[in-house]
């Protein structure tokens, strides 16, 4: 059983498709089996293992500007002490988002 809703659709959806579905549990049961032609569902770690080892980037700087008409959203760089000094800024309900992937913890 698939540790996520969302794991669990997409694998339904594959499966609709007759893709060939392959569970496991741990990412060593399958790094020795997969290909670049495969597709690895699972969370962002594991998933950028699958991308590095193929040689493909997991780090984009910004958002690749053929896709920003989708993104339906004005998108700049600021740094959070500039942001949290302007009460406009704050007040004005905007969604922040690290540059570096998981920068922002609850601790």
């Amino acid at each position: 059983m698939p540790h996520s809703i969302n794991i669990a659709t997409a694998m339904y959806g594959f499966r609709e498709l007759g893709a060939e579905i392959v569970p496991y549990h741990f990412i060593d049961e399958i790094e020795e089996k997969i290909g670049p032609e495969d597709i690895v569902l699972d969370y962002i770690e594991q998933c950028q293992w699958v991308f590095k080892e193929f040689g493909h980037p997991t780090y984009m700087d910004c958002y690749p500007e053929i896709l920003k008409p989708f993104l339906k959203r004005k998108i700049w760089r600021d740094t959070i002490n500039s942001f949290s000094r302007n009460e406009k800024k704050w007040l004005a309900g905007y969604f922040i988002k690290p540059v570096k992937d998981k920068a922002f913890t609850w601790n």
